[in-house]
């Protein structure tokens, strides 16, 4: 069975991107060591917490000597990299960053 992208934006109307970037979120959720542990409930409800925004190329999220324990950044598009000479990728599209400090109240600084 297939569904037409104009047929799916004529029914679901403006909230296609709203329910791709849900299914992004959930996604990388379910993918990610730590917060797959998370029942479907709870996934739910964090994506209903989460706050969706775009950023910019060099953007910063996290401030440096920042804890990274404070949030959790699903990547919708692009790519999440840390400010230094290196520019070390941390997450990609689709993938979580930030859950490996929920563990054991780990802390990390940016």
């Amino acid at each position: 069975m297939a569904l037409g992208r104009d047929t799916l934006t004529k029914v679901l109307g403006d909230q296609v991107q709203v329910i791709t970037f849900r299914n992004i979120q959930k996604w990388a959720i379910e993918k990610d060591e730590v917060l797959n542990q998370l029942t479907k409930i709870q996934i739910e409800k964090v994506i209903d917490n989460m706050k969706t925004a775009n950023h910019k190329s060099g953007d910063i999220i996290f401030a440096k000597g920042s804890s990274c324990a404070q949030k959790i950044v699903v990547v919708i598009e692009g790519t999440l990299k840390k400010a230094s000479k290196s520019d070390q990728v941390v997450a990609r599209k689709n993938e979580v960053y930030g859950s490996e400090f929920l563990k054991e109240g780990r802390q990390n600084q940016m």
